[in-house]
């Protein structure tokens, strides 16, 4: 249906999670520390949410069937989820329930390449390059305003404003309550690498068969410039916010010879008194071929990260954007850098997940994954992740792609693909679920062990619109899946072993005097012991366990937090008794394991 624009409703803070929030952690908070309302879940773009999550998972839904879902589906209040895609129309902004069932959709909203950001307080953010605009959860328009430019995401500063750099690298910052520019527009010195004429054959293979994979054809010329960077400076990445300081940074091509680039940090200054706000440029950095994937900062916030086009990634000081260090890969960096705690990277090399170990002044490769070999055990001639790796705690998830070979050629088309869980401690790939089309966007993480995708089957477009190939490939599903944990016992299992590694955590780091490191760690167990029972109802719904199990195991997690929580206040009055507490808090935790787990 399409929406009616109506009067704009006051700016509500409203708190989304209550818990005891240690100075240490709140660094690593975004607007919603446990769902993911932002193309990359948070300010930092970690893409790291910091719970248990399933080890296997089976679908559940698919929704928005054939038509090109743009980068990921955002979370919202009350079970609402949303969506942009890049068909036809009308509609092309969408609102779901947690059901796939389409709640309302706008059709004021144009085709793009671009991403929602949700608020707090319900507001829905998006632009289509021509409007900004902010919708209300009943699909009313709050407000809208006048864009820059086209741009793939809107972000938020540390002080909750929306802030957009387009892809001509303008950035503004506007009010969240009225749409009111509050600063810049700031344009970043770039260069552009123009459109070649004619494209490169497999970019016309992908604008003949674009439509026929749920594209607009109008759209599609738009798409691969944005896509493919050309005369563009930020088509294909969004901007990182540091959660402390809340420098903005962004990399950019610097030349139109496509052979060096920078990273800006900009700095928001928000207005005091009878001083306005600004954006200024803080800090720059050259770096190699430019940047197609979006920055990340460490937990820490001490490195912000970017890796080019020649494979290498690059980490830089979040003070002063000097390099820290670079690691050369290999291969074309084609994912955003995942961020977890301890200096821990995750991104996508060549279609391989690689580990990487931050470690100040250098890094190191850990592990890599490779697909291929399970996708050539099941009768396929190969695979390749193509998604960006979100992380939990425990686990990564990546969708994959398997290919055949096409008879009497060397030539391979895409032939089926999947969700794959993937240890983050060793690499290996421990289930795989069945994705109804290909994904090159970004997976989105939920408290509850929902994960959704979104599709946009670039590959298999490419083989459409190649006539040799088209005949072997099915046709193209595009639209969001839904999975859920097949188990949610044993993500409850899961969820209390997480716990206790943070318990244990903050022990140890309290034996080392290092108490702020401590007060993150409890803090973490904390938000883990919370969600547990949450995880036990659904599983008590689905016939998992018995009620006197579910209520008992619950109380002990309970106790658990109660005890947490006065561990956390000890350790801020660095009492003694912090040790003794979190210890027992443990054998709570490990009471409510054994209950669950009989």
């Amino acid at each position: 249906m399409a929406v009616r624009p109506r009067t704009p409703t006051a700016l509500m803070l409203v708190g989304v999670l209550a818990v005891s929030v240690a100075p240490s952690a709140a660094r690593d908070r975004g607007p919603d520390v446990l769902d993911w309302p932002q193309l990359h879940r948070d300010l930092r773009n970690s893409k790291f949410a910091p719970l248990a999550g399933p080890r296997t998972l089976v679908p559940t839904w698919h929704a928005l069937d054939g038509r090109a879902a743009t980068t990921f589906v955002a979370t919202g209040r009350h079970g609402r989820v949303y969506a942009l895609t890049m068909d036809p129309g009308p509609c092309h902004l969408h609102a779901l329930d947690r059901e796939g069932q389409v709640v309302w959709c706008s059709d004021e909203v144009r085709t793009l390449f671009s991403s929602v950001a949700t608020s707090a307080d319900g507001g829905v953010f998006v632009s289509d390059g021509t409007e900004v605009f902010r919708f209300e959860e009943d699909g009313g328009i709050a407000w809208r305003v006048p864009a820059s430019g086209p741009a793939l995401a809107v972000v938020f500063t540390r002080e909750g404003y929306p802030a957009i750099i387009d892809y001509r690298a303008v950035a503004t910052v506007y009010d969240p309550s009225s749409g009111a520019i509050v600063a810049g527009p700031l344009a970043l010195p770039v260069g552009f690498f123009p459109r070649p004429s004619p494209l490169p054959s497999g970019l016309q293979a992908f604008s003949t068969g674009a439509p026929l994979a749920g594209w607009d054809p109008a759209f599609v010329d738009t798409f691969i410039d944005a896509f493919q960077g050309f005369d563009t400076a930020v088509g294909n990445n969004a901007p990182a916010v540091h959660p402390e300081s809340g420098r903005i940074f962004i990399a950019v091509p610097a030349d139109p010879s496509k052979t060096t680039g920078l990273l800006y940090g900009i700095d928001f200054t928000p207005a005091t008194g009878t001083t306005p706000a600004a954006l200024t440029i803080g800090c720059t950095a050259p770096m190699g071929l430019r940047t197609s994937t979006s920055p990340s900062i460490s937990a820490d916030g001490s490195h912000i990260y970017a890796g080019d086009q020649s494979g290498t990634l690059f980490a830089f000081d979040t003070r002063d954007c000097g390099i820290a260090w670079s690691l050369p890969l290999g291969g074309a960096a084609l994912a955003s850098p995942t961020a977890g705690l301890a200096g821990r990277l995750y991104m996508l090399i060549n279609g391989r997940v690689t580990a990487i170990q931050d470690d100040g002044a250098s890094a190191r490769v850990r592990w890599q994954s490779d697909i291929a070999p399970l996708a050539q055990l099941e009768g396929f001639a190969g695979g390749r992740f193509q998604s960006t790796i979100p992380l939990r705690q425990n686990y990564l998830y990546g969708a994959a792609t398997y290919y055949r070979t096409v008879p009497g050629s060397t030539a391979s088309v895409p032939a089926a693909s999947v969700l794959a869980t993937i240890d983050a401690e060793t690499g290996a790939i421990v289930s795989t679920a069945q994705l109804g089309e290909e994904s090159n966007s970004v997976v989105s993480l939920t408290r509850d062990g929902t994960i959704f995708v979104a599709s946009k089957p670039i590959v298999k477009a490419q083989a459409l619109g190649t006539p040799s190939l088209a005949p072997h490939v099915a046709p193209a599903r595009a639209g969001i899946y839904a999975f859920e944990p097949a188990s949610y016992l044993e993500l409850a299992l899961e969820g209390i072993g997480v716990a206790v590694g943070f318990a244990d955590r903050a022990a140890a780091a309290l034996n080392t005097g290092d108490t702020e490191a401590a007060l993150f760690e409890v803090d973490r167990a904390l938000q883990q012991a919370r969600v547990v029972p949450e995880t036990l109802q659904r599983a008590l719904d689905r016939g998992e366990i018995a009620r006197r199990a579910s209520i008992l195991a619950s109380a002990r997690l309970h106790a658990a937090g109660v005890l947490l929580r006065s561990a956390s206040r000890a350790i801020e009055r660095q009492g003694r008794a912090s040790e003794t507490l979190l210890q027992l808090a443990r054998t709570q935790l490990e009471a409510a394991s054994a209950t669950v787990g009989r």
